[in-house]
């Protein structure tokens, strides 16, 4: 299944317009509808949206060979895609994220403490966006120009 058609699939499964879906992820109804055609390839910045909008793996979005439906389905499918790319790792690496998860842990710990006792705390990561559509503003993807070819915003 190409892209284009994986990226309709995730379209519809959520009942959005092209103008909708197109917005959520970054870029115009024009362009979405030029991909979904496949006329236009996708950016990686769009690839990246489109992955962590809609819970979808990249990988998978972009294997044209993968025809697996079940990428679409639930909440469990994030944690899967951690388990398997954990299990690629050598033991220092994990080690390492177990460590960063346990850091992470205390740290969230220390903020809901804070916040509980009604003490004026401050975001323990201030400079990092929460959600998707905070990044996407404070850092907006732009579309190519279609005269440059579908990767000329790429440097």
């Amino acid at each position: 299944m190409k892209f284009a058609d994986k990226i309709r699939l995730i379209r519809k499964k959520n009942k959005l317009t092209q103008e909708e879906f197109a917005k959520s992820i970054g870029t115009s109804r024009g362009n979405l509808s030029n991909i979904e055609l496949g006329n236009v390839s996708p950016t990686p910045m769009l690839i990246t949206c489109v992955s962590l909008k809609y819970n979808v793996d990249s990988d998978w979005l972009m294997d044209d060979l993968n025809d697996d439906l079940s990428y679409l389905n639930g909440c469990d499918y994030p944690i899967s895609i951690i388990m398997e790319k954990y299990d690629l790792l050598d033991d220092p690496y994990k080690k390492f994220i177990e460590h960063q998860i346990t850091e992470l842990l205390e740290i969230q710990k220390i903020y809901e403490n804070k916040q509980s006792q009604n003490f004026e705390y401050s975001k323990p990561f201030p400079d990092i966006p929460d959600t998707l559509e905070e990044c996407l503003e404070k850092y907006p993807p732009t579309d190519p120009d279609p005269e440059d070819g579908p990767d000329s915003n790429i440097s």
